[in-house]
């Protein structure tokens, strides 16, 4: 609205004329208006870029957690192949000395069952292999 508007009386649609400072009064309420309605805007505008932000956030923090689980879990099978490995080592050197145990039977049968049996929960260990444990069930699918 211009301000030559404001300096000349207008006719309203009766016959009765507008003073001047009625017209400035009117001018600033509209314009006071068209502030709040543009600081309105502004801020709804503002909030759901908030939103939106919150959204990136939440979802990469969902992502970074199913990340970090797959981690733990590589490391955890890791770790178990390690256990595994260094189990399976131990008993093939131990095999390499069961010619020592030959003068005694007895001994031989029970070094060589629980040599089977450790065999079995190395195997159970190692997610390379995974075997299925008749006790503990199966630890990797």
């Amino acid at each position: 609205m211009s301000l030559e508007l404001i300096e000349k009386p207008l006719k309203t649609a009766g016959t009765k004329k507008l003073k001047p400072l009625s017209l400035i009064f009117i001018f600033e309420l509209i314009s006071i208006s068209t502030n709040i309605k543009e600081l309105r805007e502004k801020r709804r505008l503002e909030e759901i870029r908030y939103r939106e932000e919150q959204e990136k956030r939440w979802q990469l923090k969902q992502l970074q957690e199913k990340e970090l689980e797959k981690l733990k879990q590589l490391e955890t099978e890791a770790l178990d192949w390690q256990k595994s490995s260094i189990i399976m080592n131990y008993l093939n050197e131990l095999e390499k000395q069961l010619p020592t145990y030959s003068n005694n039977p007895e001994q031989l049968k029970q070094i060589l069952e629980w040599i089977d049996w450790a065999k079995g929960k190395a195997e159970w260990l190692n997610p390379l292999i995974a075997k299925r444990d008749p006790i503990l069930g199966k630890r990797y699918s």
